[in-house]
């Protein structure tokens, strides 16, 4: 402890640059008001109350679309200034309760007092659209993780994949962003913005996945995951779905600016016609170098993570029936880190961009009819340069999606159709052999092109209080494999309790090889798709600010890669997974925290596996609990620890997987504190700890060839200060 202590102390001094940022946001805070804005500055107060008249603290009081508000102390009592519009809209929300709004006309100079009684949510009357596997943010389904809530999600350096990581099922295989879900590889998660696929969803992509995620939290109304038993609106997934849905018109104008160690940020949210017309637009620049030298890490870079992104997002209400939504997003990133081999160490460089441009549009016909709809392009361009490897890739997916649903109580009906056009060209040179810098080279031409239908179709039938049924089927053609079939999926809730379900779930799923093993000279061109069972079994339980969930569920895999030394690979490997997730969130006064627990089995006789043998994601044990305490109304500390048992690897010739590297252990703290540096100004200041005790987690060991040296591969973070300031106007 003395020595951490010491290092604290270090830090102190390295801090002091982040000072400097805050002064230059003061700056162009106090200028870009007094350009931007005449309105006058308005004081909103007042109580919030349940039904019995008892004061409700810890409540979230707001204007919509806006960071500006206030939480509601232990009396109920909440109070903020705000520049007045003809009519901004106050929301109020609080864990167990419906959603409380209403307008405020802005007509006096006096303080605006008000006095709010929120309505117990009533869960025996509500639906009950639960979803096996599934955990959801913003206005749909349980809340268990808000953007607010990843903003402050101690070690998720506000990336939604790294967040996503806290929940049931998502196994620590890697040091990164990688989502890997129940036992599958990272590459059968599907990610998807606005009904639109993103084939390349993280930054700084590697095999495992990727540092970070390539989407900001900031850019997202809600979230939609699975981890498993998802329905036929998904596809070209074993494993599981994460589903993310973009702003729509803003309410007010805002400008919001962002500084840290590593990361500035800038956006800006403008209703262009009131309720009709707006845009949101932000640019974001990360550079690692001053990050990395001002903290430890295990890891030597010929370049620093660098990357920067901006973004686009438009909508027009056309009429109050359906909306039209532009978003238009650009990233790129580059890197170059070493790559530790037993007797050298080599520098791998990556240089990736990612583009989506996206039409999504939304109509309500009736309050029975819904028609939905995507145009989406999204590209991924990527340079990698290792030894003697040098690879170059291009892919371009172009996707329309349509849907139409039907509601008439008890009936839900869902149709929809999809189309994909799939390009993809790799070209470079490979080494003969492994890694070696004085081999032969192998070059490499890698043409791809794919066109994928889907149609599906998907009802749902609530049966009074007590039973609700979901069938769904997907109809999938591929011209790449020639395959064709159906996916039926199945899911029945059980109302036991006003506050208890039971969820049962089965259904089948495919997924396509990516594109590089249908090549004729390093692949096999007679590929077909991966097919995966889905068992789920839980119990579901949720009362006010407590959410319980535990599930059973078991995969049966069919038709995986094998390698084979003939034609490279077959579709001739296999295997299950099989474990428990549970998951409780709840809050106690200004205690609030959730704790996630999986425990797993993963096998596969697949790729280069001898026999059906653990996976290199096979988890046996994954805990993570969070805990959030507000110390005072502007005051928050947030604790993370993170547990998980070892992954298989290889200790000597001829065995595979035989052995375990050491547990993960890494324990995150956050301090946030909110505050207003002018009327009507929401700003927040937050530092970061992350791997407090400064473990040197083990994630892989690397051996020579004849297995006589060893050298561990450790995680990238060391014990890391992060200081950052984000304030609007």
């Amino acid at each position: 402890m003395s020595n951490l202590l010491i290092d604290v102390m270090k830090k102190v001094k390295r801090i002091k640059i982040a000072q400097y940022a805050r002064k230059v946001i003061l700056m162009v805070i106090f200028l870009s008001s007094s350009l931007l804005s005449t309105e006058k500055v308005y004081k909103i107060t007042g109580h919030v109350y349940d039904k019995d008249a008892a004061a409700i603290p810890y409540a979230n009081v707001f204007l919509k679309g806006s960071l500006i508000g206030d939480m509601t102390d232990e009396h109920g009592f909440f109070s903020f200034s705000a520049a007045s519009t003809l009519f901004d809209t106050l929301v109020c929300r609080h864990i167990g309760y419906e959603e409380f709004c209403t307008p405020i006309p802005f007509q006096t100079e006096s303080p605006s007092y008000m006095s709010i009684i929120l309505r117990e949510k009533s869960l025996q009357s509500r639906p009950i659209y639960i979803t096996a596997s599934s955990y959801s943010s913003g206005d749909e389904g349980q809340v268990t993780l808000s953007s607010l809530d990843i903003v402050k999600t101690p070690g998720a350096a506000a990336d939604v994949m790294w967040a996503i990581q806290t929940f049931p099922g998502v196994q620590q295989v890697e040091d990164g962003a990688g989502l890997f879900v129940r036992g599958g590889d990272v590459n059968e998660t599907a990610v998807v913005l606005d009904g639109a696929y993103l084939f390349h969803p993280y930054k700084f992509e590697s095999p495992n996945g990727g540092f970070f995620g390539m989407i900001s939290p900031f850019l997202l109304s809600g979230t939609f995951f699975s981890t498993g038993g998802y329905g036929v609106e998904y596809g070209n997934a074993l494993s599981g779905v994460l589903a993310m849905s973009s702003h729509l018109i803003p309410d007010v104008r805002k400008i919001s600016l962002g500084a840290g160690v590593a990361n500035q940020a800038i956006g800006i949210e403008m209703p262009i016609i009131q309720s009709t017309l707006g845009m949101s637009a932000s640019a974001n620049y990360s550079n690692s170098t001053l990050l990395f030298q001002m903290n430890r890490h295990n890891h030597e870079f010929s370049q620093y993570p660098v990357s920067w992104d901006i973004n686009l997002n438009t909508v027009w209400r056309y009429s109050q029936q359906g909306y039209v939504k532009l978003f238009l997003f650009h990233e790129r990133d580059n890197i170059g880190v070493s790559v530790i081999e037993p007797g050298r160490t080599e520098f791998y460089s990556g240089d990736n961009s990612s583009v989506l441009y996206n039409v999504h549009w939304n109509h309500t016909l009736s309050p029975k009819w819904l028609f939905k709809g995507n145009l989406a392009y999204s590209g991924f361009f990527k340079s990698d340069d290792f030894i003697t490897l040098d690879l170059k890739t291009r892919h371009h997916l172009y996707q329309t999606r349509v849907a139409a649903e039907y509601f008439s109580s008890p009936v839900h009906i869902l149709s929809g159709l999809d189309y994909f056009q799939h390009h993809e060209n790799v070209t470079g040179t490979i080494p003969v052999q492994g890694d070696q810098a004085d081999g032969v080279l192998f070059p490499v031409d890698v043409r791809y092109f794919s066109k994928r239908l889907a149609l599906y179709h998907q009802w749902r039938i609530q049966a009074g209080d007590k039973l609700q049924s979901q069938t769904g089927l997907r109809f999938e053609t591929d011209t790449k494999s020639g395959d064709r079939f159906v996916d039926w999926r199945q899911s029945f809730v059980f109302k036991v309790k006003p506050a208890i379900d039971l969820v049962l779930s089965v259904g089948r799923y495919h997924q396509f090889p990516q594109p590089d093993r249908y090549d004729v000279v390093v692949g096999n061109p007679a590929l077909s798709s991966f097919k995966a069972w889905h068992y789920i079994l839980g119990l579901f339980y949720q009362k006010r600010e407590t959410l319980f969930r535990v599930e059973g569920f078991y995969k049966d895999y069919h038709d995986l890669l094998l390698q084979d030394p003939m034609v490279n690979y077959t579709n001739d490997g296999y295997g299950h997974a099989k474990g428990i997730d549970i998951f409780l969130k709840s809050a106690w006064r200004a205690l609030s925290g959730r704790i996630s627990l999986s425990l797993l089995e993963s096998k596969r006789k697949w790729m280069d596996a001898p026999y059906l043998v653990a996976t290199r994601f096979d988890i046996a044990v994954n805990a993570t609990p969070v805990l959030e305490y507000t110390f005072a109304p502007t005051w928050s500390i947030a604790l993370k620890y993170r547990f998980a048992t070892g992954k298989p690897y290889s200790s000597s010739p001829g065995t595979y997987h035989d052995e375990r590297v050491p547990t993960y252990h890494r324990t995150d703290v956050a301090v946030n504190h909110f505050f207003a540096l002018f009327p009507g100004n929401f700003s927040v200041i937050y530092l970061a700890v992350n791997n407090l005790f400064d473990r040197d987690n083990i994630m892989d060991y690397r051996y020579s060839e004849d297995y006589v040296e060893r050298v561990a591969v450790k995680s990238t973070i060391r014990r890391t200060f992060y200081l950052g300031v984000q304030t609007s106007i």
